[in-house]
Parts: structure tokens; C-alpha cells; sequence
């Protein structure tokens, strides 16, 4: 691979933790992945963001999106110093509420051609919650990228879209 992967590679296996850990999806796991920290400093984030633009750098895409909170600063790093004329977009895991009572954040347009991040996915059905609303605007996802994939059956789930990640749980046993 090369000199950032390999950086990312040690990073993410300091953030992979040991214990008793219950997942988004509701089931229990005896590891997790905690990647904030990885999101929130600027040396560790250039890697990530790195990787991430060799992962979908030749996509052809309208907006980069993700599910809230993990990789939002992920994603305002890569729009910021890439792309500049790509948009962004967060959906939020429940409706804002108030004001707008907005479901999906920032600048997605209807027929945008959409690449999403994840953090982590396990199952899959937090990256299915982005792809519902997604497509509920009449947007197209041309590819889902995990930094961290658990495989627990998202691999499945997701088989009718482009799939990618950047590790395997199994890569990070260290």
C-alpha cells in the first residue's frame, strides 16, 4: 500500500478497544472501534483524508455526505482541501425538531449523484438510513466508503451498491 495507509493502519489499531461495548445497531460486541479522536486532530485527519480521497478520488460525484456525528469533520476536511466543486450534506439520525425540522443538512440537491462516509459499519443500517434519505430526494448513491468495516453483515446489505472500505476489522487485530 503505501506510507499512509500503513500510518492509518497503526492509528486505527491504538483505537480499537477491548471490552463491552453495545453497538448503534443494539447488539454487543467484545471490541469497538472509537474513531473520534482520529476525526478531531488535524495530523491524524490529513491521513484519513488521504485515504479516503484514494479510495473514491476517481469517482465522478456531486456531493459527499454522511450520517451524523463521527464523520463530520472527515467530511468538511476533504470538501475544504479537495473538492472544490463538491457539496456536503449530513442526515441526522432523527429530525432537527424545530425551525426547518430538517432531515438532511447542508447542500444536497435533487438528481446529485452521492458518495457516503461511515466511520464504522457493523450491519449496515446506519449507512441504509443515509441511502433512504438520499433517495427519498431522487439523489443517486454512486458509493458507500467505511474507514472500518466489522463485517457483520453489511457486506449483504449493501451488495446493490458500490462498497468500499478502507480496512477489515480482521486488519486491525494488533
Amino acid at each position: 500500500m503505501g506510507q499512509f495507509h500503513d500510518k492509518l493502519k497503526g492509528m486505527l489499531t491504538e483505537l480499537h478497544q477491548r471490552g463491552d461495548f453495545e453497538l448503534s445497531h443494539g447488539g454487543r460486541a467484545n471490541d469497538y472501534f472509537d474513531l473520534a479522536p482520529l476525526f478531531l486532530s488535524s495530523g491524524s485527519l490529513r491521513v484519513v483524508g488521504h485515504e479516503v480521497m484514494c479510495a473514491i478520488g476517481s469517482l465522478e460525484f456531486d456531493a459527499l455526505g454522511c450520517l451524523e456525528l463521527c464523520p463530520i469533520p472527515l467530511l468538511g476536511a476533504i470538501l475544504s482541501r479537495t473538492f472544490t466543486d463538491k457539496r456536503g450534506f449530513v442526515v441526522r439520525k432523527i429530525r432537527k425538531g424545530y425551525g426547518t425540522n430538517k432531515l438532511i443538512e447542508g447542500d444536497l440537491r435533487s438528481g446529485d449523484r452521492c458518495v457516503v462516509l461511515e466511520d464504522v459499519t457493523s450491519t449496515g443500517q446506519s449507512i441504509m438510513k443515509v441511502i433512504r434519505a438520499v433517495e427519498a430526494v431522487r439523489c443517486e448513491v454512486v458509493s458507500i466508503l467505511a474507514v472500518v468495516n466489522r463485517g457483520e453483515g453489511c457486506d449483504e446489505l449493501l451488495g446493490d451498491y458500490d462498497f468500499r472500505y478502507l480496512f477489515m476489522k480482521e486488519d486491525l487485530n494488533g
